[in-house]
């Protein structure tokens, strides 16, 4: 009987022949990148006070020091988005990088 698994197996390689593992961790870390730095441009516009020694990164995605509550903020949209978009593309590395460890032996 065929192994069902080694179809699906084998699309997945042929993708990543195509289109390179790397390539997507490249356009992750460029896509956090761009929307960390939008949001704290952004962020610093309601609170000017913003360092990276005083706050947290993940503090772009509420809201900012000082400002009123039950506002949605453009700084916390965009800094949410791109992390919500940056997922797909990092999951799409970790399954090259599987990939590569399994041509190397692993599991043998």
């Amino acid at each position: 009987m065929r192994n069902p698994d080694r179809g699906l197996t084998a699309k997945i390689e042929r993708f990543y022949e195509r289109y390179p593992g790397e390539n997507f961790a490249f356009a992750a870390v460029a896509l956090l990148i761009f929307t960390v730095g939008a949001s704290i441009i952004l962020y610093m516009q309601v609170d000017p006070t913003f360092s990276f020694l005083t706050h947290y990164v993940s503090g772009l995605g509420g809201v900012p020091k000082g400002a009123p509550e039950g506002i949605q903020y453009l700084s916390a949209t965009v800094n949410n988005f791109g992390m919500l978009l940056a997922v797909p593309l990092r999951v799409a590395f970790l399954i090259s990088v599987v990939l590569f460890v399994r041509r190397m032996g692993a599991g043998r």
